[in-house]
């Protein structure tokens, strides 16, 4: 037997670590749990540290702006408004979209916008579209509501924020 021949012994073999050949599942694992997270994690809507206010008649609808124009260019598809309750007295409250306008209050939300629809599964084109809240009490009262929340989609992620001011509207009989 030739020196270049020779076996070492079983214990003394030099084999390539196995080790490597399974790095490759923490790392698809942790790109994954990445995606994952940026799915469910969009930029929040914008919220106002103010309280917007209004007066009107009993019976009549005041319409209240809740998105502002600090996200434009955003575009992003509502699928669900959850607006909470009314305290003060009892109001109806629905969540509209004001395409193509906007507004600060009013009591004739046709006059600034080309259409109002209902906001649950539509589009929202921040800067030309706006969220609003049109609210209705037939007793006077003052009516006050905290911030709504809207769940939305924006492209592939999917979430939900507290959007605008939290709202105040007297009512007087």
């Amino acid at each position: 037997m030739s020196p270049s021949t020779v076996l070492p012994p079983p214990g003394l073999e030099i084999t390539p670590r196995r080790w490597l050949r399974w790095l490759w599942i923490p790392v698809v694992f942790a790109v994954l749990a990445v995606g994952l997270w940026w799915l469910g994690h969009p930029q929040d809507l914008a919220t106002q540290d103010r309280t917007a206010s209004a007066q009107a008649t009993v019976g009549r609808t005041v319409y209240l702006g809740v998105t502002d124009t600090s996200q434009a260019g955003r575009t992003v598809r509502v699928t669900e408004v959850t607006v909470p309750e009314a305290k003060g007295g009892t109001a109806s409250v629905k969540a509209l979209i004001c395409v193509d306008g906007s507004i600060a209050q009013t009591t004739d939300a046709t006059r600034f916008c080309s259409a109002l629809v209902d906001a649950a599964d539509r589009d929202l084109r921040i800067g030309t579209d706006q969220l609003i809240l049109s609210i209705t009490a037939q007793d006077a009262a003052t009516i006050e509501l905290d911030r709504v929340r809207v769940a939305f989609r924006d492209g592939l992620q999917r979430g939900e924020s507290a959007a605008g001011p939290t709202f105040a509207v007297t009512f007087l009989g």
